[in-house]
């Protein structure tokens, strides 16, 4: 017969809370040290447990620093627990899982959340650019387009030059369609010994993306909203009606084009086609998520909408996503289930780079409409180069050579 004798013990109450953000941890483990004794905290935070005033009580939970309290004479406590995340200058994420930085013998570029948001942009890999040695960024400034990215050089001369996008261990061409504000890490495999798992597909580097998760004890609501400008940079000066015309007529007289032909003063149009195609470009980006967790799910949802107006006047990208990223706990832990989910809605309304180009050739005589409604009807030939100039429908006045608007 086994007999079990307790004496001396009295009821040890208490309360767990984050030592940052004062929160009520539920699901934290308390033991008694020694013995094979434990609770854990309910839903708000609080546990009872039976100790003797020569135990101590030992409060574990998963990313944050164990703590051991001795009770003495002490039946009510109050524990704040801290953080204890690892930083990611310390630990980076490889191809077969993370490991410290300081053990890594291969080559790779880290970069956390606040890399990534601090330069707002479309896509993530825009808002590194100049962050990471050895990858090259070339930003495309069309609405809706994916930079280049190479990492070290091309890889391969027909296999294309973008790397491999691993997202939460996905397999992706791009990473447009993902808010980069969802983005908790990103880890660049730049040598053969970090990406090797992956084969031929890592020719021209790897890209490990990591998104938000949320986290037990801690609820969290986040919101993120910028609006912005876009204007080109280096725009090229045209001619004038005056200046065409009288370049235009320089160019007859040295071909002895009768005098009839030439353009007379005060014509009725002065159009800079320039002026016609550019617009100021807008950027508008609005953000939410909220984030927590339980002892039986940790959960962050997020939703995004993003919109660009180009200047090339009517171009425009908006891109809207919602994303849910669960971890769901079984068996005190020993057994989780994670759920990623992303779904992004895109409507994009490209238009062709070469209208710049052909808006460089037309003439500034010709209106972008007529006083009857019409259009001005665009002179520039794109197969054979030639301009003309119709004064009437049908009735052309002269041809001149494919530059049609020399630059000033």
């Amino acid at each position: 017969m086994v007999v079990s004798v307790a004496y001396g013990q009295t009821s040890v109450q208490g309360v767990v809370k984050d030592g940052t953000s004062m929160i009520s941890m539920p699901g934290v483990t308390i033991s008694i040290k020694g013995k094979a004794v434990s609770t854990k905290t309910d839903a708000t935070g609080k546990f009872q447990i039976n100790a003797s005033p020569t135990d101590s009580l030992v409060f574990n939970f998963l990313g944050y620093r164990t703590q051991t309290v001795y009770i003495g004479n002490q039946t009510q406590l109050n524990v704040f627990l801290e953080n204890q995340n690892q930083a990611l200058e310390e630990v980076v994420v490889i191809g077969y899982g993370t490991q410290k930085k300081a053990d890594m013998t291969g080559s790779i570029s880290s970069l956390k959340s606040s890399d990534i948001t601090k330069q707002p942009a479309m896509s993530a890999m825009q808002s590194i650019q100049g962050k990471a040695a050895g990858i090259n960024i070339i930003a495309n400034e069309a609405p809706g387009s994916s930079p280049n990215v190479i990492v070290r050089g091309l890889g391969t001369a027909l296999g294309g030059r973008n790397p491999l996008y691993i997202v939460d261990g996905i397999a992706q061409t791009d990473i447009n369609n993902i808010n980069p504000s969802d983005i908790e890490s990103m880890d660049v495999l730049k040598d053969a010994s970090s990406a090797s798992i992956y084969g031929l597909r890592a020719a021209n580097g790897v890209i490990l993306v990591t998104t938000k998760k949320g986290k037990t004890g801690t609820l969290s609501i986040n919101y993120e909203s910028y609006a912005g400008m876009k204007k080109i940079l280096n725009r090229v000066k045209m001619a004038n009606g005056e200046q065409f015309r009288t370049f235009f007529n320089e160019s007859q007289k040295y071909q002895d084009q009768d005098k009839r032909w030439l353009l007379s003063e005060n014509q009725h149009n002065d159009t800079d086609w320039y002026d016609e195609l550019i617009k100021t470009g807008t950027v508008f980006n609005n953000a939410v998520n909220i984030s927590g967790g339980t002892e039986k799910v940790d959960y962050f949802v997020s939703a995004n909408n993003f919109t660009e107006n180009g200047i090339l006047d009517g171009s425009k990208y908006v891109r809207n996503t919602i994303r849910n990223n669960n971890i769901y706990k079984f068996l005190d832990n020993r057994l989780k289930f994670t759920q990623n989910l992303n779904l992004t809605v895109t409507n994009a309304t490209p238009k062709p780079n070469g209208a710049f180009t052909t808006a460089y050739k037309q003439s500034p005589l010709v209106p972008v409409m007529y006083d009857n409604g019409r259009y001005g009807k665009g002179i520039v030939n794109q197969t054979t180069g030639v301009v003309g100039y119709e004064r009437n429908p049908g009735e052309i006045v002269g041809n001149i050579n494919s530059i049609g608007n020399p630059v000033y």
